[in-house]
């Protein structure tokens, strides 16, 4: 469990309960401060890097050895979908939330540091996927009126071939 005590289980745990409440607390108050445009500072890579790696180091901690929980996520199940939609313009947009458990990509040429590593991961319908591996992602934002961000770092991010 996160708090480490073994009385209870993973979903018994208020230690994880809580930290899901702050993070949407955190998240909730962040918006708002974005949007009164008190938040209207540039993010730099290794902000972002260590706040997605601090994301991962809560959330190695409540997962231990349980699956991640892909929650919205869903896998393609036909060969020809998998194949269209990997055509798609779609398939080259990098939709992060800082909400999510883990980051998870299919596409292993997107890595830029790489381990094998077998995780089972829940997705929204129940169904079970395998990570093929774990490692970083450098993410270049798109450029805009003329300005290009600097590049993001998405670290722990995990590969899985069935997404």
């Amino acid at each position: 469990t996160l708090c480490s005590r073994s009385d209870h289980s993973e979903d018994q745990c208020f230690a994880t309960r809580d930290a899901s409440t702050k993070a949407k607390a955190k998240a909730a108050q962040r918006t708002q401060y974005q949007r009164s445009g008190k938040g209207k500072r540039k993010e730099t890579a290794s902000e972002a890097s260590k706040d997605a790696k601090d994301a991962s180091d809560t959330t190695q901690k409540s997962a231990g050895a349980a699956t991640v929980s892909a929650g919205c996520a869903s896998a393609l199940l036909s060969t020809s979908d998998r194949a269209s939609w990997l055509s798609s313009p779609a398939a080259t947009n990098w939709n992060t939330d800082t909400g999510a458990s883990a980051h998870m990509t299919p596409h292993r040429h997107w890595f830029h540091s790489y381990s094998p590593h077998v995780i089972p991961i829940r997705l929204a319908n129940s169904h079970i996927v395998y990570s093929a591996g774990l490692g970083s992602v450098v993410f270049q934002p798109a450029e805009r009126e003329g300005v290009v961000p600097p590049a993001v770092v998405l670290h722990d991010v995990l590969h899985v071939p069935a997404l």
